[in-house]
């Protein structure tokens, strides 16, 4: 018989095996403890909303955690937002979740840069970067490279819209209002 369990509370398992077809839910709040392996052939999900996120804790010594996660993240969304993600995922699981000045998904021209505007007044005066270009590329979703940095913070902004995310590396997200992200 397939079991489908949604975690609520504080819950401790040991030795367990997720079949092929079957799922573990981790619900916001609920955390389940891990004090031996458990083998995913299934679907194991950390879910997320407004109230908190599900916590799968594999700290104790004999506790090991094999196969694949799907986690959600939300985020308040309608601006952007630092994030990071815990597994390597590709970005087009992001696109229902992203929503700017550029429209919806992944937009703007992959790996390119941003242009800043350095004949504003402001920059002229201070040096503090304030616009963009007419034209310049632009995305919802972007990552840093402090190589690229040259007369003013901005042209280290570079457009992600395909490939993979990596794992511990930080991106700057526009989210949709109320986005759970999920990866």
């Amino acid at each position: 018989m397939v079991n489908y369990p949604i975690i609520q509370n504080d819950v401790a398992i040991g030795h367990t095996t997720i079949e092929a077809f079957a799922s573990i839910t981790i619900a916001p709040n609920g955390i389940l403890r891990l004090s031996d392996e458990l083998i995913n052939n299934g679907l194991v999900l950390l879910q997320s909303d407004i109230s908190g996120d599900g916590v799968l804790m594999d700290t104790l010594t004999n506790a090991n955690f094999v196969g694949s996660l799907s986690i959600e993240r939300y985020n308040p969304g309608d601006q952007f937002h630092i994030i990071g993600s815990p597994v390597a995922s590709s970005m087009t699981g992001l696109s229902n979740d992203l929503s700017g000045p550029t429209g919806n998904g992944l937009t703007g021209s992959d790996g390119l840069a941003v242009t800043p505007d350095l004949t504003t007044s402001i920059y002229l005066n201070s040096g503090v970067c304030d616009s963009l270009v007419i034209g310049s590329n632009y995305g919802n979703l972007f990552s840093y490279d402090e190589s690229l940095v040259q007369n003013c913070s901005f042209e280290g902004w570079v457009v992600e819209s395909a490939g993979i995310l990596v794992p511990g590396k930080g991106y700057m997200a526009y989210l949709t209002p109320g986005a759970t992200i999920d990866l």
